[in-house]
């Protein structure tokens, strides 16, 4: 089968603008919490890698401290994708994230989803995260 896709949407607790949904196509139809969390996060990473006019990432991991002072307002600089998976994962783990499928929390990266048309991802951020 093809890719299927689905939308990713953020929410932050406490934060009053809340950025909108966006589509994420996946490998196939049946995936893991921790694959959608791998196809996001290399999403957005190497959508801010290719688009050179863009000085600041906007994405489920904050970049490192060492990484926010390599990109300064004047440069930008290749963040590493999967560093950023990396503590994503680790930050799912932590409960410093949890993921709602179409409203429904999920419990373990392990799970495994199957994809349907216009199935909605929220991640709600409890803290910041920090990529390597």
């Amino acid at each position: 089968m093809g890719l299927q896709s689905i939308f990713i949407r953020d929410e932050v607790l406490g934060a009053v603008d809340q950025p909108e949904r966006f589509a994420l196509a996946l490998p196939s139809a049946e995936v893991s919490v921790a694959d959608i969390i791998r196809e996001r996060v290399r999403y957005e990473v190497d959508t801010y890698n290719r688009d050179l006019a863009v000085k600041t990432f906007a994405g489920l991991v904050r970049p490192s401290e060492r990484e926010r002072r390599l990109n300064t307002a004047k440069t930008h600089r290749v963040i590493d994708a999967d560093a950023q998976i990396e503590a994503a994962l680790k930050g799912f783990a932590s409960n410093a994230f949890i993921m709602l499928i179409d409203d429904v929390q999920v419990e373990t990266l392990e799970q495994k989803v199957m994809v349907r048309p216009d199935m909605e991802v929220t991640f709600l951020k409890l803290t910041p995260l920090v990529g390597g």
